[in-house]
């Protein structure tokens, strides 16, 4: 008899390899989240891992520098699906957000310029 330890278990409850699919699938989170960020009104936030999470790093932040936070994010996130999609091979990899998380994506990318130009 085979220990369930030894067999593989295929089918739609197996995890997920986010590695497999596009990023098209996050947008409507990503929009969420976004709108979410935007009203800062955490206290009924459903995309909480911890609840408390988004109070405790966005408190003393003001809105722009929570959207610079998130558009960081979103660029790291699509960075990481790129390296992933190039290590397995997954060809060609072109993704781009929607126009309201990509301006935050570009902002925050100015920012980061400034930063490293002021040396601050």
């Amino acid at each position: 008899m085979k220990s369930p330890s030894n067999s593989v278990i295929r089918g739609p409850f197996t995890r997920p390899q986010p590695k497999g699919y596009p990023l098209d699938l996050t947008i409507p989170m990503a929009e969420r989240l976004r709108d979410l960020l935007a009203s800062r009104n955490f206290s009924q936030s459903l995309y909480e891992i911890l609840p408390g999470l988004f109070d405790a790093e966005f408190k003393n932040k003001n809105p722009e520098q929570v959207m610079l936070v998130y558009g960081e994010f979103l660029d790291g996130l699509r960075a990481w699906q790129e390296n992933a999609m190039m290590q397995h091979n997954r060809f060609p990899f072109m993704f781009s957000w929607p126009h309201r998380l990509e301006e935050i994506i570009e902002t925050s990318r100015a920012q980061r310029q400034r930063t490293k130009s002021t040396g601050r």
